[in-house]
């Protein structure tokens, strides 16, 4: 039969309130307090910057639609003019040269 024991330990920080003077206690929450205002900033700064990106983000797809649906006519507009200049060359073949004649 084994038994383990189990041990916690018990960390306790170099600021603890009870090994501070008033002075360093004081000193120690004007830190806390300075890096909590740097934190919140920190946050609101990533959200707003994840928000800049999202509405980019949705821009650029709203403009890849404009983009591709521009593509499709132009596409359109190339084979209307291929075939178009494929009747003018068929018309102006050897055949109807001679209704071009004065």
């Amino acid at each position: 039969l084994c038994v383990s024991a189990v041990t916690t330990t018990t960390r306790y920080s170099p600021y603890s309130p009870s090994s501070l003077s008033p002075d360093a206690l004081s000193d120690y929450r004007k830190k806390r307090d300075k890096n909590n205002i740097a934190s919140k900033r920190s946050r609101q700064k990533r959200a707003e910057k994840q928000r800049e990106m999202r509405n980019e983000k949705e821009m650029l797809e709203r403009r890849n639609i404009e983009l591709k649906t521009l593509l499709g006519s132009l596409e359109v507009q190339l084979v209307y003019t291929i075939f178009s200049t494929i009747k003018v060359e068929n018309f102006f073949s050897n055949d109807n040269r001679s209704v071009l004649k004065f």
